[in-house]
Parts: C-alpha cells; sequence; structure tokens
C-alpha cells in the first residue's frame, strides 16, 4: 500500500526546493499522470513547504507556475507578482 507521494520542485528562479504532499488516494483522471497533478497543485496555489525554517518544519507558501512552465517559490511568486 502506498503511504505517502511527495513531489517536490526546484524554484526555478532563486533554486528552492519546495515540496508537497499529494493525497495517495486520489486517483487522476485518465488524461492526467501524477506527475500533472503535482504541478497542477502549484499552478492552482496548493500549499507546500520549503526548507527555509531553521528547525526543519518548513515554511508553509503558494507557488506558482509560470510562463513556459518554469515553477517559483512562494518568495519569488511574490517579487514577481509584484513587478506585475
Amino acid at each position: 500500500m502506498i503511504v505517502r507521494i511527495q513531489a517536490t520542485f526546484s524554484c526555478d528562479d532563486c533554486g528552492t526546493e519546495f515540496w508537497m504532499n499529494i493525497d495517495p488516494a486520489y486517483v487522476p483522471q485518465s488524461n492526467q499522470s501524477i506527475f500533472d497533478v503535482a504541478e497542477d497543485r502549484v499552478r492552482y496555489g496548493t500549499d507546500y513547504e520549503d526548507g527555509h525554517d531553521p528547525d526543519g518544519e518548513g515554511i508553509q507558501g503558494v507557488g506558482l507556475v509560470g510562463d513556459g512552465g518554469r515553477h517559483y517559490c512562494n518568495r519569488c511568486r511574490l517579487r514577481i507578482e509584484g513587478e506585475t
């Protein structure tokens, strides 16, 4: 039995790794892979954690999938959205 699925991304701007859990009971639509599900979670603002918290718990934020499929952590997303 699969107990946990964790998708890890690397911010295409600063390189920060951020991750999110995907419920193993979730069954993607027939035209989706689990990779599509993970990317959609970033694209539509699902909370994630990153390694910036000194106690190792992670900081929660909302990511962004930008033009060309680039993935951004919360810090870079806030900076990019502030520039527009």
